[in-house]
């Protein structure tokens, strides 16, 4: 179910911390319990109609080479895939459920990566949603492009949502990221080889 083992590790840590609640308390998150993972944590901020960046891992911002802290998420996206990601974000997170994407980025250098992400909501002060955790992994490097220089997250390749015991959201995911999806050469795509296999 999970991209990776470490995503389980840090849904493992999320689903201890909840107890019996449907989503966690965010003072119950200690970063300590998380050291093998901090460099690719990230905190989200759900403010209404916008979703910022609060703390951004340090491995995170070596890696894509920007530093996105304090920034509203969607900024540096292509329309079509931050259109996507927008619509289907509320609907996702008012259920509450989690989920797991990966996607093909452009980092400073130029250099296209498959990168996955988990995102997993947190509750501040009895809001339910109004926080996320994020956890971030490298999948591989997939290609060069200097067409986009100021775009940093070119598209969604695969999403699936994760039961927090609420249901999941009524969404053709496959329709929708099929307008996402960016594979500069598909053989060189691990997880597009994955999914193939």
């Amino acid at each position: 179910m999970f991209i990776t083992p470490e995503f389980y590790n840090v849904w493992e840590y999320w689903n201890n911390i909840r107890g019996d609640r449907i989503i966690p308390e965010r003072k119950k998150l200690n970063p300590a319990d998380l050291s093998d993972y901090l460099g690719w944590l990230a905190i989200l901020d759900w403010k209404g109609d916008e979703l910022n960046m609060r703390l951004l891992g340090s491995d995170i911002i070596k890696e894509v080479g920007v530093n996105f802290s304090g920034n509203k998420l969607f900024e540096k996206g292509l329309p079509r895939v931050t259109d996507f990601a927008w619509s289907n974000f509320k609907k996702i997170f008012n259920f509450p459920c989690g989920f797991q994407l990966v996607f093909v980025e452009r980092k400073t250098s130029g250099l296209l990566v498959e990168a996955a992400i988990l995102l997993l909501p947190l509750a501040v002060e009895g809001i339910e949603d109004n926080q996320i955790l994020c956890y971030r992994r490298h999948l591989g490097s997939v290609g060069y492009d200097s067409k986009y220089p100021d775009i940093v997250q070119l598209g969604i390749n695969r999403m699936s949502y994760i039961d927090l015991g609420c249901g999941v959201p009524d969404i053709d995911l496959e329709e929708h990221l099929l307008t996402t999806r960016f594979i500069p050469n598909e053989k060189k795509s691990f997880f597009r080889r994955l999914l193939l296999s």
